[in-house]
């Protein structure tokens, strides 16, 4: 573990809080208690930080305190009320903190919660937008997101750095002590830079780490019991049932115990929502499965930037499983997710839960608890079902709908094992006994879930690579449906996996969560016209699309010997979304466009065609405040590449000058410490996106002495 150990902390702040005036008398006995807590709670001093954007090295540790701080002497904000809580999903990654409303205004006065320094500031258009760092002088780093300024003395030393080579993105590394703060001093204003509506985000950090903010100091009031909504199971294999049927079902959990009828190998999802009231979206501290002896538990103690933000899908169910947005309570032998808890052995799967023909009815029990002990708890007894034989499956009823419009549809997910689960949908009416086979004989009976017909296929007899046909057969024995033009692959054989001549995915058996299978097909590009993209070379399906991966894989696929070069990328997207550029490196050599990705899907080349489309509006000066809100704007749509920040911007009477790119508002944004001077400027607009295509537009606007 980094840094030194501290027990004493500054008495200046004291002082501050006093000089204050108000209520103080309350303030100093939270003092008082602080210090006598920080005396006996062993809090280590950090080297460094690190996080999305961070450019100074942090020594990352996997070490992280059971309770990691006192609590804060004072509110980041006058009324703290959580709208996010700590673990929740969010697009790619888990939530590292809490959110506070500012009722859906910008310019509420944030303060530091405990004295200390400003270690690092960063200005962005994304992510957490205008951010402080700030080191406590106990240890914790609390990072303050979201922010719409600076105090005076932190914005102008962000102010010159900008303009220095007039690029709005900055992250800074102040020199140690330079902007130090007291508690309850003001450090900035609350905004909506970055992403989201107008809020304040606080989190704590411990090198790599987000902590817990109920163990890290930041209590914003009572904390109620947890909930526990769903529990979903999920069939590995043939031979396994849940309710009789082979899909994943969920289950809403109630205060009653309840029966369910499955049998063979499951696995579990639980979803838990946390006691933090207005956090309730995220998951409880604790989500624990307890099943025939083994426990398995997710704990939030912390989260890891470079760890388990990458690995969102191998822990949390977001339509892979069942859609409860639960925790996946199981993990693959010889690999732990680092806050998944399991009494397994690592050399075996955890939380494989298996009923046989003939158990009696044992219970699962789940059980979902805060910090402070608040504790929710569920017991849900499985049972296998009465008799022997074959399990039974669900047929389709007669006369239940009729073929879709189109040919039949095939999906494809995978289980642990080298199991397939395929489910063909758009089946005839009237089908009552199918079977879906990887080849011309044998065959897996199916189930009817109410859309379509599943099977779960096992692969071990096929080599790898290996292309098979996939038949659903009816009664009769007759196909219906087929798929073809699939490979199938065993990601543990070497890479690169080869699907054609010119195109290659690069996947090891370590980069996926469980020793998993990959369906790959190619075929030729078809360009999307809405959003500029000209088909340039072939296609190529990655599937299951949805796979969770540990690392990320290569893609290459070879562009047109008639392609153009310029606006030449490698596109992704999963299922019928937008396109999005996943890469643009390009070899003379060999034609290949190369792109590094942190999900399979659907991948093409193609051409950015279209520039960006760009609507400039006159100068804007914002409410009073105690910091300028005058500004300038453009509104971009881009919808093919993607903006490039880098090279748009504004330029104000031939001066290139510091312009925010904020992708979500749409918008190009210049807002100066203070307003130019009074007179006519003129000004020019320049949009580029990733491709190359860029839009400009000229102007001149006019400021009088109140230079609005």
């Amino acid at each position: 573990m980094s840094g030194s150990d501290v027990f004493a902390i500054d008495s200046r702040p004291t002082l501050r809080c006093v000089a204050q005036g108000g209520a103080r008398f309350a303030c100093a006995l939270q003092w008082l208690a602080l210090v006598a807590v920080a005396t006996c709670v062993r809090i280590p001093v950090a080297a460094g930080a690190s996080g999305p954007g961070a450019t100074a090295p942090a020594a990352a540790s996997s070490e992280v305190p059971p309770v990691f701080g006192p609590a804060f002497l004072f509110p980041p904000l006058d009324t703290l009320r959580v709208t996010g809580g700590f673990g929740e999903v969010r697009a790619g990654h888990f939530h590292a903190g809490f959110d506070f409303s500012t009722s859906h205004h910008t310019g509420e006065p944030v303060r530091a919660p405990i004295p200390g320094t400003v270690e690092r500031v960063r200005a962005s258009g994304v992510g957490y937008g205008r951010s402080i760092y700030l080191r406590g002088d106990d240890g914790r780093l609390v990072v303050f997101g979201h922010l719409d300024a600076y105090t005076p003395a932190l914005a102008a030393y962000v102010d010159s750095a900008q303009r220095a080579e007039g690029f709005y993105e900055r992250d800074l590394w102040p020199p140690r002590g330079r902007f130090r703060f007291f508690a309850g001093e003001t450090l900035a204003w609350s905004g909506q830079s970055g992403a989201g509506p107008p809020h304040l985000h606080v989190e704590i950090r411990h090198d790599d780490f987000a902590i817990h903010p109920l163990r890290g100091g930041l209590v914003p009031g009572p904390v109620g019991t947890p909930r526990l909504v769903w529990l979903a199971l999920e069939p590995l294999d043939a031979s396994s049932r849940v309710e009789g049927g082979l899909a994943p079902r969920r289950f809403r959990l109630r205060a009653a115990p309840e029966t369910l009828e499955v049998e063979g190998r499951l696995r579990a999802v639980v979803r838990s929502r946390s006691g933090v009231p207005g956090g309730d979206d995220a998951p409880a501290w604790s989500t624990r499965l307890e099943w025939n002896g083994e426990t398995v538990e997710a704990r939030l103690d912390s989260i890891s930037w470079a760890g388990e933000m990458s690995q969102i899908g191998l822990l949390v169910d977001r339509g892979r499983i069942a859609n409860t947005g639960g925790m996946l309570l199981w993990a693959p032998a010889g690999f732990r997710p680092r806050f998944l808890r399991t009494s397994a052995p690592e050399g075996e799967e955890a939380g494989v839960i298996h009923v046989a023909r003939g158990d009696p009815p044992r219970p699962l029990v789940i059980v979902a608890s805060e910090p402070g002990g608040e504790r929710a708890a569920r017991v849900v007894m499985l049972r296998p079902p009465p008799g022997a034989g074959p399990p039974p499956l669900r047929a389709r009823p007669a006369g239940s709908g009729g073929r879709g419009t189109g040919p039949p549809e095939w999906t494809f997910e995978v289980l642990p094992d080298r199991h397939l689960r395929v489910r063909v949908t758009g089946a005839p009416a009237g089908l009552t006994d199918v079977r879906v086979a990887l080849g011309e004989s044998g065959g897996e009976r199916a189930t009817w879930d109410g859309h379509g017909w599943l099977a779960i296929v096992g692969t071990d007899g096929l080599g790898a690579p290996a292309e098979p046909r996939l038949l659903a057969r009816g009664r009769d024995g007759t196909a219906w449906s087929s798929a073809s033009g699939w490979t199938l692959w065993h990601a543990a054989g070497d890479p690169p996996i080869v699907p054609a001549p010119g195109a290659r995915v690069e996947v090891d058996a370590g980069d996926l969560f469980q020793p998993e299978l990959l369906l790959t097909r190619t075929r030729p590009a078809a360009g999307r016209a809405s959003q500029g993209l000209v088909a340039a070379g072939q296609c190529i399906d990655v599937e299951p699309g949805d796979l969770p991966l540990r690392r990320s894989v290569t893609v290459k696929l070879e562009a047109s010997r008639r392609a153009h070069t310029r606006g030449l990328g490698l596109y992704q997207r999963r299922g019928s979304g937008s396109w999005g550029l996943a890469g643009e490196s390009f070899d003379d050599a060999t034609r290949l466009v190369s792109a590094s990705s942190s999900g399979l899907g659907e991948f093409a080349v193609m051409r950015d065609t279209l520039a960006p489309h760009v609507r400039t509006y006159a100068p804007m000066r914002g409410p009073s405040r105690p910091y300028s809100e005058w500004r300038l704007e453009a509104r971009v749509i881009e919808r093919g590449s993607g903006v490039d920040a880098s090279r748009s911007g504004f330029w104000i009477d031939g001066a290139r000058v510091p312009t925010e790119w904020d992708p979500e508002a749409r918008r190009l944004r210049w807002r100066p410490l203070e307003p130019p001077p009074a007179g006519t400027h003129r000004y020019e607009v320049r949009a580029v996106d990733r491709a190359g295509n860029a839009t400009t537009r000229r102007g001149t606007f006019v400021l009088g002495s109140g230079r609005r």
